[in-house]
C-alpha cells in the first residue's frame, strides 16, 4: 500500500478518537493577587473562585483555583491548578496552561474522587470569552475519561 495512502487512512480512522466527548462552560470570580518582579520578568500569583458546568458529563461543581501569570519580553503565560466539588461531594482536580499568543488554554485532570475516580488523564481545551477585573466566563471541551 502506498505510504501516503496509509498515512491518510491512519488520520481518517484516528480522527474520531480525537473529537471532544465532553464540553461545557465555566465562570470565575477573581480573588487575591500578588504582583512581583523576577530577574527573568514579571509575575503575578492569584486565586479565584470557579464554577464549571456541563450538560454531557458530571463535571458540574464549584471550587478554588490558584495560579500565576508570567510576562517576559511582552509574552504572557498563564498556569493554574483548580479543585472543584459537586453538590454530592465528589471532587476533581485540574491543571491548566495558556501559552504566549494562544487563544485557548489546555487542561488536564490530575485526580478525582467518587464518580471522578477514573478521570485522571482526561484533557482538553478552554477559552475565556469575556473577562474584566471582577472575573469572567468561557467554554471548555475535551476527551473526558471514565465519566461518560
Amino acid at each position: 500500500m502506498n505510504k501516503k495512502l496509509l498515512c491518510f487512512a491512519a488520520l481518517l480512522f484516528s480522527a474520531p478518537a480525537l473529537a471532544d466527548n465532553c464540553s461545557g462552560g465555566f465562570s470565575f470570580q477573581n480573588g487575591a493577587n500578588a504582583p512581583g518582579e523576577l530577574s527573568a520578568g514579571k509575575i503575578t500569583t492569584w486565586t479565584s473562585s470557579s464554577t464549571v458546568s456541563s450538560d454531557n458529563t458530571p463535571y458540574n461543581g464549584t471550587g478554588q483555583c490558584s495560579g500565576y501569570t508570567f510576562v517576559k519580553d511582552g509574552k504572557t503565560i498563564n498556569s493554574d491548578v483548580c479543585v472543584r466539588t459537586t453538590a454530592d461531594g465528589d471532587s476533581w482536580g485540574t491543571v491548566g496552561t495558556v501559552q504566549p499568543g494562544a487563544k485557548r488554554g489546555e487542561w488536564r485532570a490530575t485526580f478525582g474522587t467518587g464518580k471522578f475516580a477514573k478521570n485522571a488523564g482526561s484533557s482538553g481545551w478552554y477559552e475565556v470569552s469575556s473577562s474584566d477585573e471582577k472575573g469572567g466566563m468561557g467554554k471548555w471541551g475535551g476527551n473526558c475519561l471514565g465519566v461518560n
